[in-house]
């Protein structure tokens, strides 16, 4: 890319020859050159603002799920579709979550496919009706480590990837609990839950509630073979 007029660079190719100088003030030059360039690259690159921001979340060892939404909402029920009525606050998020008697009832999808992170999963375990998220899929391996959820090693980091009390991480919850109303040391042993890991077969998966001490799920039972799920929550019945 020319940086010049035409005409000044025309002055400048007919000018005469400058001296040549020495070879040895050319390698110094060049050196300079080099580590001008080298100090520049680490001062834009190497700085915590960008060179952390180019980092991939595969390196971090990090599992996302920006897809799933937190809130429920209200869908239309279909020839495919039928509806549940749910009493428990086991899926509660702080908004009374798939509770009927505060939502109406739960229309849940015979169609199941395909199964992702984060699906809501109707199924029947010993004569009873469950509701469960789907945290490990098949061929996965989960862990629980202080309250937080790893899979195959990575850190699931999402909104149901760790302990939580009505909606609430541990910080936000022991900041607005009033410590008269509630066992303290039982709360601080629920948010610091761990498990051993888990594997799920190529045919089943690792499913928890949202508020593990208000349900039952693969951490008691293992996981749930799919033969087993009847079904895919969709929202509340309009």
């Amino acid at each position: 890319m020319n940086n010049r007029q035409d005409g000044e660079f025309e002055r400048l190719s007919n000018a005469p020859l400058k001296r040549k100088y020495p070879s040895s003030l050319k390698i110094i030059g060049s050196i300079l050159g080099v580590l001008v360039l080298t100090l520049t690259y680490f001062e834009v690159f190497d700085s915590p603002n960008v060179f952390t921001n180019m980092i991939t979340e595969e390196t971090k060892g990090v599992i996302m799920d920006a897809q799933t939404p937190e809130i429920v909402s209200s869908v239309p029920g279909t020839d495919n579709t039928f509806a549940i009525k749910w009493l428990s606050d086991s899926m509660d998020r702080g908004n009374h979550d798939l509770i009927t008697s505060f939502h109406g009832n739960i229309i849940v999808s015979k169609d199941m496919k395909p199964l992702e992170r984060g699906d809501i999963l109707y199924y029947q375990f010993q004569g009873e009706e469950q509701l469960g998220r789907l945290i490990g899929m098949p061929g996965e391996t989960v862990e629980i480590q202080e309250g937080q959820v790893y899979l195959d090693g990575k850190k699931l980091n999402t909104f149901y990837g760790a302990a939580t009390s009505l909606g609430l991480t541990k910080d936000e919850y022991f900041e607005r609990v009033d410590a008269e109303n509630v066992n303290l040391e039982a709360m601080e042993n629920y948010f610091n839950t761990s498990m051993e890991p888990v594997s799920a077969d190529e045919n089943t998966v690792f499913v928890l509630v949202d508020m593990w001490w208000r349900g039952m799920d693969s951490r008691e039972y293992g996981p749930i073979p799919i033969e087993q799920l009847q079904g895919k929550v969709l929202g509340y019945e309009e």
